[in-house]
């Protein structure tokens, strides 16, 4: 659960493997649906706001891209969905990742996401998301502009845990 910045609207996920938005608008203070978005084939487990730096919102003519929400599914996939408009809700691409550590079969995916941060500034110079995985020593770097993982794996050798095979270049 989380809150839109200076927004009476609250973003939920469960098990019915969908994102809820709740307005507070109602003379009594309860909420009422707003929007919902599917498209894990699992349930979320984590979900971010991801444009409340900026603290806009579509009524103050601002464009989609401050309108977005991440979650990652317990599906081992990674999701923006954009709070206005349908057309852009995305799956990030694990492709190049999955390629550097060696595990590039159709339908493969990362472990569950139980967590993920990311940082608005300068993302189009760099990776600015990353995530940890359900039983690996290693966090992934994320392009969130482009919309894919990168080959970036950070690691530290007194890091516990399972790795995902890693294939040297």
């Amino acid at each position: 659960v989380t809150f839109l910045h200076g927004e009476p609207v609250m973003i939920s996920s469960g098990a019915d493997n969908s994102i809820k938005m709740w307005i507070f608008d109602a003379p009594d203070g309860s909420a009422r649906l707003l929007r919902s978005r599917e498209g894990h084939s699992s349930h979320p487990l984590r979900i971010r706001y991801y444009g409340g730096v900026s603290r806009v919102s579509m009524r103050d003519s601002a464009d989609a891209s401050s309108c977005e929400v991440i979650s990652a599914g317990s599906d081992g996939t990674m999701r923006t969905f954009n709070t206005a408009i349908d057309t852009q809700n995305r799956e990030f691409s694990q492709l190049p990742l999955l390629k550097k550590l060696g595990l590039s079969q159709r339908n493969l995916r990362l472990p569950d996401c139980v967590g993920f941060d990311v940082a608005e500034s300068r993302e189009r110079d760099w990776g600015n998301l990353v995530t940890i995985h359900r039983g690996q020593s290693a966090a992934y770097v994320w392009n969130y502009k482009n919309r894919v993982a990168t080959d970036t794996i950070l690691s530290q050798s007194h890091w516990k845990g399972n790795n995902l095979r890693h294939v040297p270049n």
